[in-house]
């Protein structure tokens, strides 16, 4: 038994042979529409997982798609998540200096002169051959200069969290 549509009713009403009882009013569809309005007001967001559904066919209203974001929280505590509507955050990002961990190259003078260098917890006597650490390379001299050549290769860095993608509608008016 399939639902009855609102054309049917629209049928229902237009037909004499049916009971003014059973004919639906302006004040009932007025009724259906407010009971909507307040199950889903503007600013309203859902999600669903069927691509066919569309809230603007079936619950009427104005509805508009939301792509590509994730939904955080307001903290009204924290300016960057304050109110709600704000957007910010990117895909793709190239890290700079002031972002990448903060490492620490030794160098140091050891007993009687000697002139040590440690790399990562590798120590190295002077005298000896360098270690063979890839883009590094150093230069010996009287203060054991050390120059650390450029790492990485400056691709944007991307950091996406575990999701799930699904259709999401916000209501924008009634």
């Amino acid at each position: 038994m399939s639902l009855i549509t609102y054309e049917d009713k629209v049928a229902l009403n237009e037909n004499s042979q049916i009971a003014d009882i059973n004919k639906v009013t302006a004040d009932d569809m007025n009724q259906i529409k407010n009971a909507i309005n307040n199950l889903f007001p503007v600013g309203f967001i859902i999600e669903v997982d069927n691509a066919e559904f569309n809230p603007n066919a079936s619950w009427g209203g104005t509805w508009e798609r939301l792509k590509g974001r994730v939904i955080v929280g307001v903290d009204e505590d924290d300016t960057d998540f304050a109110t709600s509507g704000l957007t910010g955050g990117e895909k793709e990002h190239t890290l700079t200096k002031e972002e990448l961990p903060n490492v620490q190259l030794e160098i140091y003078d050891g007993s009687y002169g000697d002139r040590n260098i440690t790399i990562a917890g590798y120590n190295t006597p002077s005298g000896s051959n360098w270690p063979a650490v890839t883009n590094l390379k150093a230069t010996p001299s009287a203060s054991q200069t050390l120059i650390t050549e450029p790492l990485g290769s400056g691709q944007a860095y991307n950091n996406m969290p575990p999701y799930y993608t699904a259709y999401r509608w916000i209501k924008t008016a009634m």
